[in-house]
């Protein structure tokens, strides 16, 4: 489908600011300078991310509506989550664009701050992580988490994991044969099951992916 002007100047804006942003908060990091060149080159990447991360959202709201019970002792994060969703349901990736583009780093919102501080001040894996485009990738799925629990204080109360169910959804994907630069990113931290807190029984069938 054919975009409109309208639809094309959103996107170009929103790349412009998400690279700023990026720039403006993390950019003084020493590990942030080749992921920042590749993105400046490549700003589509974006659109690739959020594509998937839209998959992975909607998977979710699937198995939310739908139950998970066909994926016993899969999904422990997913399970957690939807128990403590109750009648809420996880926001559209275009909620974060819309405040993206109708910020800026110069002038950003309350929101955008806050979910730029955290990913400034909380990450770990930003100064470790060798991969610009796993780093990339695991950014953006930490911005969406961030942002979500930034906008919806009672969720962070409840200490569910947005970002390691929406992995586990990508997972998903890729065992279905929808492979993703997303999943690419975040697959090791599912192989670590014991210390991030996924099941055995989905690191096994991730590991079989591989080994395949």
């Amino acid at each position: 489908m054919d975009l409109t002007v309208r639809e094309i100047w959103a996107m170009s804006i929103l790349h412009d600011h998400y690279i700023r942003f990026v720039d403006r908060y993390l950019g003084a990091r020493e590990n942030m300078a080749n992921p920042l060149a590749y993105l400046r080159s490549t700003p589509e990447m974006i659109d690739v991310h959020i594509g998937e991360l839209n998959a992975a959202i909607n998977r979710f709201r699937r198995l939310k509506n739908t139950g998970v019970t066909e994926y016993p002792d899969l999904l422990v994060n997913t399970e957690y989550l939807i128990d403590n969703l109750d009648t809420e349901d996880l926001p559209p990736w275009q909620e974060v664009a819309n405040e993206l583009i109708s910020s800026t780093p110069e002038s950003p919102s309350a929101n955008v701050h806050l979910v730029f501080e955290e990913l400034r001040t909380s990450f770990e894996f930003i100064d470790i992580e060798d991969s610009s485009m796993k780093l990339l990738g695991t950014l953006f799925m930490a911005l969406y988490r961030t942002y979500v629990l930034v906008t919806r204080p009672s969720l962070r109360a409840k200490r569910v994991q947005i970002a390691s169910s929406l992995e586990e959804m990508l997972a998903l994907l890729a065992i279905d044969g929808c492979h993703t630069q997303l999943f690419e990113a975040v697959k090791h931290w599912i192989l670590d099951f014991e210390n991030e807190g996924f099941s055995r029984e989905l690191a096994h069938k991730v590991a079989d992916l591989q080994r395949n």
